[in-house]
């Protein structure tokens, strides 16, 4: 995690892994509103929302001074941002994404706050074709999923 490209490509492996988890559950899907968007409030959320509308101006203005070291900023800035959000929403906020396992018992499916949820979803996906996005640009993959390498042996665990 101490490599910028690993933790910029792991923050992207982790939106793929909530949206591939997302689709596993059944989360359902809703149609893109600004009512559904509304439910975006953390200020976390906000804050990332604010740097993806920022990124195509971004990439411009990186672009017209040849300097194509400041994307490499924002993608650690972006990937930084997304895994504290990550971390902060279940220690801090007592929330999260996704239904955890200890949270679906019962009739988990009919109290859940799909909207919330879905909303995440679109946001997450945002985050991950940014990420995607720009990492392609600096000519990095963009996995969709990693693996912890064994430091003995160099084999995957």
């Amino acid at each position: 995690m101490d490599n910028p490209v690993y933790y910029a490509q792991y923050a992207h492996a982790r939106c793929a892994s909530l949206l591939r988890r997302a689709a596993e559950l059944g989360a359902p899907s809703m149609p893109a509103s600004a009512d559904l968007f509304a439910r975006l409030s953390l200020p976390e959320e906000i804050s990332l929302l604010r740097r993806l509308s920022d990124f195509p101006d971004f990439v411009a203005d990186a672009a017209a001074a040849r300097e194509p070291h400041r994307l490499v900023g924002f993608i650690i800035d972006l990937a930084g941002e997304f895994q504290s959000y990550y971390t902060r929403l279940q220690k801090v906020h007592d929330d999260t994404i996704l239904p955890q396992e200890r949270q679906r018992v019962g009739d988990w499916r009919a109290t859940w706050d799909w909207q919330k949820t879905a909303a995440r979803l679109y946001w997450v996906e945002a985050i991950r074709r940014v990420l995607e996005t720009a990492l392609g640009l600096l000519g990095v993959s963009a996995p969709a999923a990693m693996k912890r390498m064994d430091e003995e042996n160099g084999e995957s665990v």
